[in-house]
């Protein structure tokens, strides 16, 4: 299958070149023609300390549950293998998971390639020329709710991206699909590691 994956993290900091790190992930799948199919999330052990807490809500008694990138790496990849990348600042997302590939030893020069940002999108489709997931949202008509939570944010950034679609370029972003599909990805191994997603301590009683 191809088509689009729809991607958001929320990260321990903004420098993915440095020691920041991923801490929460979350993948939608879309169709080429705009229809969401499945979504995947999981909180990620940083295996370092969180960050600004007050702005992502994550808690370290959460993410000591979690698995960590490595053990994760292999059904992230089969899950962006041979769709376009899309984020709401692509570039921002691109950066965290190419860098979480690298750490882990996967060398992954096409990873995040094709790519579409719809922040760039829709300040150029969307009346107002919004920016932020929230403008974009509100002007696209499409509910955001729990900002800053990386499903939340994936699946709303997905949902933005069917409205775009039926604004925007679809000749263009047809190519886009088609260059996913022709780009080569390593197998990677199947995963069965347990995602642990918020409230899984409160819901152990922890």
């Amino acid at each position: 299958m191809t088509g689009f994956a729809v991607i958001d993290v929320e990260t321990t900091g903004l420098h993915p070149g440095s020691d920041h790190r991923i801490a929460e992930i979350a993948i939608v799948h879309v169709s080429p023609a705009g229809g969401i199919e499945s979504s995947w999330s999981t909180l990620v052990n940083p295996q370092r300390d969180l960050g600004a807490q007050w702005v992502h809500r994550i808690r370290r008694a959460d993410v000591a549950l979690a698995p960590t990138f490595d053990e994760i790496a292999g059904e992230v990849g089969a899950r962006l293998a041979q769709r376009v990348f899309v984020a709401h600042n692509a570039a921002f997302d691109r950066g965290f998971v190419r860098a979480e590939f690298d750490r882990a030893g996967l060398r992954l020069p096409g990873v995040g390639e094709p790519s579409l940002c719809t922040m760039r999108w829709g300040s150029r489709l969307l009346p107002g020329r919004p920016r932020t997931l929230a403008e974009c949202c509100s002007a696209a008509g499409v509910e955001l709710v729990d900002a800053h939570q990386a499903l939340a944010d994936a699946m709303a950034t997905a949902r933005l991206l069917s409205c775009l679609l039926e604004a925007g370029e679809p000749d263009e972003w047809a190519e886009l699909v088609e260059a996913a599909a022709r780009t080569s990805w390593p197998a990677f191994p199947a995963s069965d590691v347990r995602c642990v997603n918020r409230g899984a301590v409160a819901a152990a009683g922890g």
